[in-house]
């Protein structure tokens, strides 16, 4: 009868071991279909799980991934970063940051969000550690400022420009107005007169120049310019 219970209790053991291979054989199958990084992180921050595209986006075997801690394997900076969120983590919120990683010499930009395993409503048993690759969104953040800050300094030239336009304007719209007050004087020769006349017209080229320029300066703005 004991020959039989320990047989029994064999078969059992074996039978929830299989179960336990095939649940976790499932398990790799599903995550590793995902695009993102999957890792399962203890209290310790020892990595206890991660799948495949995990070991193959940062160029590891998993073999070499699992029973590692966060900082072996990301990096101090990012180990450093997630324990400041502990508080937030153990109050059993989801927290989540930015980080960069150095693959290959070559930097990635990561979000990295951290979901509590709560065994129950006091304890912690772990976290479940979802990585996605947003280098794409960083380049295009980064040339997005770059062009606002093209643009802004692009507006303040304008601005300038228009500033010292419209200061320089007014010299020769000035003398033109002088010349023909004078023109209007009836003591005024012949001589005088052609004298002012000539002026107005030199002034005017001038003026005629500066106004040219200003609207040289809209078609550019506006893609019109041959």
């Amino acid at each position: 009868q004991r020959v039989l219970e320990l047989q029994k209790s064999n078969q059992e053991k074996n039978a929830a071991e299989e179960r336990l291979r095939q649940n976790e054989k499932q398990l790799r199958l599903v995550t590793g279909v995902l695009p993102a990084l999957l890792s399962y992180i203890d209290k310790d921050m020892i990595l206890r799980f991660c799948n495949e595209t995990y070991a193959k986006w940062l160029r590891i075997p998993t073999d070499r991934i699992i029973g590692q801690s966060v900082e072996e394997i990301l990096g101090p900076k990012v180990a450093q970063d997630l324990k400041k969120q502990f508080p937030q983590l153990l109050s059993g919120q989801q927290t989540t940051i930015e980080a960069s990683l150095e693959i290959d010499a070559t930097e990635k930009f990561v979000s990295i969000t951290l979901t509590p395993d709560r065994e129950t409503k006091e304890d912690i048993k772990g976290f479940v550690c979802l990585i996605t690759d947003i280098s794409d969104r960083k380049v295009y953040e980064k040339e997005l400022e770059a062009a606002k800050e093209q643009a802004d300094a692009a507006n303040q030239a304008k601005s300038q420009f228009l500033a010292n336009m419209s200061h320089e304007m007014r010299t020769p719209l000035s003398a033109m107005l002088g010349f023909a007050e004078l023109l209007l004087l009836p003591e005024q020769t012949i001589s005088d007169r052609i004298q002012w006349t000539e002026k107005i017209r030199k002034n005017s080229l001038r003026l005629k120049m500066m106004i040219d320029e200003i609207l040289d300066l809209s078609k550019v703005e506006a893609g019109r310019l041959q």
